[in-house]
């Protein structure tokens, strides 16, 4: 097993979230603030 590099977990969470409010705002629906919270967290998971 691997270690974990923050860096690149960082630099994936930051990718998501730009992603996450492309899509809010193209859909013009959506809770960013809920969306937002969880990013690390789901990040570490995947």
């Amino acid at each position: 097993m691997t270690g974990i590099n923050v860096a690149e977990l960082e630099r994936k969470a930051k990718e998501i979230r730009i992603l996450t409010i492309d899509t809010i705002g193209y859909l013009g629906v959506g809770h960013i603030g809920g969306a937002m919270s969880i990013i690390e967290i789901l990040t570490l998971l995947y």
